[in-house]
C-alpha cells in the first residue's frame, strides 16, 4: 500500500505545476517516538519513495525531497537537531536548481525561478 501511495503522488504531479507532499509524521515520531518507531516509519517512507520513483518521468519536471530540520535521526533529544539535512533532487533542469540551494531558505526562491522559467 505505501508503494501505491507513492505512485499516486507521481501520477497526481502530472496534473499540476507544483505539488507539495508533506510527510509530517516524521516530525511527530522525531519528537515523541522511539528509535524503533523511527526506523519503521523510515522503512514505510522508503516504500512510498520507491513508488514515486517507479512512476516518475524526468520529462515531467522536478522532484525535490527535503526536510526543514533534523530530529528523527537523534532520539537522545526531543528537540530539533542542528544536523544538516539532505536535499535530493532529480528531473528536468535539476542541476541548475540545486546549484542555487545552500540551505533551506534557498529552496523557495530556487523553485520560483524554476517555475517561472
Amino acid at each position: 500500500m505505501p508503494e501505491e501511495a507513492g505512485r499516486r503522488v507521481a501520477w497526481a504531479s502530472q496534473d499540476y505545476e507544483l505539488l507539495l507532499f508533506d510527510h509530517w509524521i516524521t516530525d511527530v515520531i522525531g519528537h515523541r517516538g522511539s528509535m524503533d518507531e523511527a526506523i519503521a516509519l523510515l522503512e514505510r517512507l522508503d516504500e512510498v519513495l520507491g513508488g514515486i520513483l517507479k512512476e516518475w518521468r524526468a520529462e515531467d519536471g522536478l522532484l525535490l525531497i527535503a526536510s526543514d530540520h533534523g530530529n528523527l535521526e537523534d532520539k537522545s533529544t526531543r528537540r530539533h537537531t542542528n544536523n544538516r539535512v539532505p536535499v535530493l533532487m532529480m528531473g528536468k533542469g535539476h542541476q541548475r536548481v540545486i546549484e542555487k540551494i545552500t540551505d533551506i531558505s534557498d529552496i523557495s526562491p530556487a523553485l520560483v525561478a524554476y517555475l517561472l522559467g
